[in-house]
Order: structure tokens, then sequence, then C-alpha cells
């Protein structure tokens, strides 16, 4: 697009398409608006190259392939994280005062210092003995600083953020959230009063 110079689009070897056949056809039409042919190169995908019946066909039938493949692949992921969930387990990004353990198998364990921090502001909530407001503060007192975590910037550069203190409105929320209680709430799939967490 920015470079008129540009004619090919040399493709080594396509390992597999992407997610959605419409897709494909959407970049071919793009590329050929901007007068940019696509090359396959690798001998065995040859017929890709051709601007018949053929062809188009040859690049339709890679890319049902490709989205019938992602589509098993999503149902697998699914059903196993859904069996995952009914064993206690929680396969997803561990929640404040939690991590994952080395095995990266959905089972989450104490983030020390922060779980017993944080655990001692909810239990002293859970009894009356603070306010949220005052659990919060004591929090930031005794030094209770959220995760780090890395986010991309706008220049896709990873950037460093979190360590903060926590505040009120996300406190309140763990105060809510059923995870805390060992409850795994997962979108309407059956939900598990036993997470091993």
């Amino acid at each position: 697009r920015y470079n008129s110079g540009v004619k090919y689009l040399l493709i080594d070897k396509v390992n597999r398409f992407m997610r959605e056949l419409k897709m494909i056809f959407y970049f071919m039409v793009e590329f050929e608006k901007l007068g940019v042919k696509v090359v396959f190169c690798d001998p065995s995908q040859q017929k890709l190259n051709a601007d018949t019946a053929e062809g188009s066909y040859e690049i339709a039938r890679k890319g049902y392939e490709a989205e019938a493949e992602n589509e098993e692949r999503s149902l697998t992921s699914f059903t196993k994280m859904k069996a995952r969930v009914a064993l206690g387990y929680y396969p997803f990004y561990p929640h404040q005062g939690y991590k994952k353990t080395e095995a990266a198998d959905g089972l989450h364990i104490p983030d020390q210092p922060r779980f017993s921090l944080l655990q001692k502001a909810l239990k002293a909530t859970a009894s009356l003995q603070m306010t949220p407001k005052e659990a919060q503060q004591w929090l930031a007192s005794n030094g209770y600083r959220t995760p780090v975590i890395y986010r991309k910037d706008k220049d896709g550069k990873k950037v460093r953020k979190g360590e903060r203190i926590l505040d009120i409105s996300h406190f309140t929320d763990i105060m809510k959230a059923p995870y805390y209680a060992g409850i795994l709430e997962v979108s309407d799939w059956p939900v598990n009063k036993n997470g091993l967490h």
C-alpha cells in the first residue's frame, strides 16, 4: 500500500491458512487491488498460483481444511477446559492473591505475601472488624501491591504494569467474587463449589 514498487508477495510455504475461508479471499482481492501478485514458492503448492478455476478451488480447499481444523481445535480446547473446571481447576488467568504453578495445569496456588494480606483483609471485612475502605487502606499500608503484568503499547512494545495500590473499587470486586470462596463460575457451565485453589 505504501510502496507501489512492490509487485509480488512471495510465500515460501503455506503451513496452514487462517481461521476463516472468507478472509483468504478478502486478502487475495485486497492484494489484487494493490496490483500485488501472491506467489506460493514451494513446489508442492504450485497449483495455488494458477489464475484458473482449479487454482481458486485449491485455495478454497486449503482454506476449508484450515477452518475445519480450527473449529475442531477450538471445540476440543473448550471441552478440555470445561472438564478441568469440573475437576476444580481454573485454566484461566489467576485472580489477585494467586498464581499459576510451574505445571500451568490450571491449579492456582497462593502468591505470597499478597495471598496472606488479602486473606486477612477479606476475613476482617467478613467478620465486620473493618469496613471495606479500612481494609483497603490496611492493605495499602501493609505493602499490598498488584502483581506485575506486561501489556503491549500502541507500538507493540512490552510495557511493565501493575505494582499499584489496590483501589477500593477492585477490593470490593474481590469481596464479591465467588472465586475467593472456592467457587468456580465460568459462563453457563455447571458451577463447581470445590475449586482446588
